[in-house]
C-alpha cells in the first residue's frame, strides 16, 4: 500500500491524505483498506467523498428507522419487519463497496434473517447490536472525514 501514501485528498473543502482517512476508518472492525483504495483509484476523490457522505446519511437514517421499528412507532409488526429489512438491505452493498466488508456482511445476514422470520422477536438482540455497530460506524466515518456533509 505504499503507493497510496503519496495521495492527498483535498480541495477547499478539506485537505487530508487518503492514508490518514484509511487509518481512521481502519479502526472499524473488518475495514478492508484495499477495497477503499480501489474505489479511490477507480473513481477519484470527489466521487469517494460523495459516496461516503450519502452512505453516512443512510446509516443515520437507518439507525433512526430501525430504532423506531424496534419500539413499534411505525405500526404493526409486519411493517416493522419490512422497515428493518429494507434498511439493512439498502446499506449492505454500499458498505462493502466502501471497504466495510464485515459490516456489509452483517447487514446482509440481518436482512435475510429478519425476512425469513417475518418477526424480530427472536432476533431483537441482534437488531440492537446492529444498531450499536451502525452508530459506531457513522461516528468513525465522521471522525475520518469531518467535512463530509459538504459533499451531500
Amino acid at each position: 500500500m505504499s503507493e497510496q501514501a503519496g495521495y492527498r485528498m483535498g480541495d477547499s473543502k478539506q485537505n487530508f491524505s487518503i492514508e490518514e482517512v484509511s487509518n481512521v476508518l481502519g479502526r472499524h472492525e473488518g475495514f478492508d483498506r484495499e477495497s477503499f483504495f480501489n474505489l479511490y483509484e477507480d473513481t477519484g476523490e470527489e466521487t469517494v467523498m460523495r459516496i461516503m457522505a450519502h452512505f453516512n446519511q443512510n446509516l443515520i437514517e437507518a439507525s433512526r428507522n430501525i430504532k423506531a421499528a424496534l419500539v413499534n412507532e411505525h405500526g404493526n409488526e409486519s411493517e416493522n419487519v419490512e422497515n428493518i429489512w429494507k434498511w439493512a438491505h439498502k446499506i449492505a452493498g454500499s458498505a462493502a463497496l466502501l471497504g466495510f466488508k464485515s459490516y456489509g456482511d452483517e447487514s446482509r445476514e440481518l436482512s435475510k434473517k429478519i425476512r425469513d422470520q417475518q418477526s424480530f422477536a427472536d432476533c431483537k438482540k441482534q437488531v440492537e447490536d446492529y444498531l450499536k455497530k451502525t452508530k459506531a460506524l457513522s461516528q468513525n466515518i465522521e471522525e475520518a472525514m469531518p467535512s463530509l456533509k459538504t459533499y451531500l
